[in-house]
This record gives C-alpha cells, structure tokens and sequence, in this order.
C-alpha cells in the first residue's frame, strides 16, 4: 500500500484566497486513484509501530514537497496524541523533519485532537512545538466527550470545532 500527502486547501475567506493547506493521508489504488485513509489510523487490526511508521511517512513526504515548493502559506498538520505518549523526551519527529527540510517552524500548524495522551506529556511537547515557534491548534473540538479544562491546560492558538457543533 502507498500512502501520499493530500494537501487541503484552506481558504481565509476576507480574501478568497488560499491562506495554506491542511495535510491529510490518502492511499493510491492500482490506477493510481487517491482515497481517504483516516481508516487505517483508526484500524485497531494494525500494529501501532507500523500505523506510527505511515503517519510520519505521509508528514515526512509532506514537509518535502512544501520546502520544494517555496513554502505557500502555512501547512497544517495532524498529530495523534497517541504518538505524543511514545516519544521519549530529547526527541520530536516533527522538529527534526523541518529541519532536515529547511521548513520554517512559523509555517507549520500542529493540530491535536483534544482525546487520549498523557497530559502532561502532551503540554510538555505542545510547549517545544510554540517555543519553535510553531503554532498549536486543537482540532475537533466538540467530538465526543469535550474538555474545557484539557483545552485551558494545551492553550492552543487555534481551535477548530468539530462540524457536528453546527
């Protein structure tokens, strides 16, 4: 299976005009057709090393292709709290990629859902991410069990609410 960045655009609407893209996972068929791949993060049949190894793959290719491109606007990108529990405290995947890169950390927007982690973890590695100066956005706010006090702890600079609250 072939999993490829898709890139999304996001539109600030005052102006009509793409202000960045949000970095989603597809997988390319046979006839190289692109489909969802939410799926597979999800897929409780998968060993979580290999889920984790698609993730950082699909980031990886993603964080390539914007350095490659002059870095248009901003890129926002998703991580799983899930991820955040296995990362040992020196070393973040996502610093180093945009260094490998020559990515602009003020470019890149983290997006966390707001369920799972360790918190304490989760606020430890939020606060490397803003003192990169990368900006941190909670990402579906309202799914499910919501948490006002887990969202105050992140002080995220965005968050985004889930569609079902409109």
């Amino acid at each position: 299976m072939q999993l490829i960045p898709h890139f999304q655009p996001i539109v600030d609407i005052a102006t009509g005009q793409v202000a960045g893209h949000e970095v989603l996972a597809r997988t390319l068929d046979r006839d190289g057709k692109a489909h969802p791949a939410g799926h597979l993060f999800c897929d409780p049949a998968l060993d979580e090393q290999d889920v984790l190894a698609f993730d950082r793959a699909v980031r990886l290719q993603a964080l390539q292709r914007f350095a490659e491109a002059g870095q248009p606007g901003f890129l926002s990108l998703n991580i799983s709290p899930r991820w955040i529990d296995l990362l040992d405290d020196e070393w973040i995947p996502t610093i180093a990629m945009l260094e490998l890169y020559g990515v602009a950390p003020e470019k890149i927007i983290i997006e966390i859902v707001e369920t799972g982690s360790n918190t304490g973890k989760l606020q430890q590695v939020v606060r490397r991410y803003k003192e990169r100066g990368m900006r941190v956005a909670v990402d579906d706010f309202g799914a499910g069990c919501s948490q006002f006090d887990r969202v105050i702890q992140l002080e995220p600079d965005i968050v985004k609410l889930d569609m079902h609250l409109f």
